[in-house]
């Protein structure tokens, strides 16, 4: 294995232990859209959810500026990971967006849906689950310095992508 390959599997790895870690730590903890005010980076709050999804918990951490939401339907979920300043590669998403052609999707990596650039993970999708890396456009369009963007993260085994991308399109900012 080259270690481009190897670094692109941490870099995919680590907020899903992220997430995970999150989760168990603290997993009967109820939050308040009141506390969810409290974190000092834009959140992003559904307006929309598909058919039959309820928001199951929300795992909120002020020392490390993360907040976690997870929503289920039966054996169905969709997990929203958001934390301060990112420790992700946007510099592709980036000049992508930068292009003329960002209209279209780029080798099926990245497109536009609603205010949010995305890059859905092509390994992943054919497992069976969508995971999903945003960047506000607003962020891009107003020159937010590069270390100071925030990790936006969206993953579920609910393969309706289109269900997937209207979720995506109601996130609208709470605080």
């Amino acid at each position: 294995m080259s270690l481009e390959v190897i670094l692109v599997f941490i870099r995919k790895l680590v907020p899903l232990l992220l997430m995970c870690f999150l989760l168990v730590a603290c997993a009967n903890n109820s939050v308040s859209n009141d506390e969810i005010k409290k974190l000092s980076f834009q959140v992003f709050l559904p307006e929309y959810l598909p058919d039959g999804f309820t928001e199951q918990k929300k795992v909120l951490d002020l020392k490390e500026e993360s907040l976690l939401i997870s929503y289920v339907n039966g054996d169905k979920y969709i997990e929203v990971l958001q934390v301060k300043r990112s420790g992700y590669d946007y510099h592709q998403m980036i000049q992508w967006y930068a292009s003329k052609d960002n209209t279209e999707k780029i080798d099926n990596q990245f497109e536009i849906v609603g205010n949010y650039v995305i890059s859905i993970d092509d390994l992943l999708k054919k497992q069976g689950v969508l995971d999903v890396v945003l960047l506000p456009k607003q962020h891009l369009d107003n020159n937010v310095k590069y270390d100071e963007l925030n990790y936006y993260h969206v993953q579920t085994n609910f393969n309706k992508e289109d269900e997937l991308k209207s979720f995506i399109e109601s996130l609208k900012a709470k605080n």
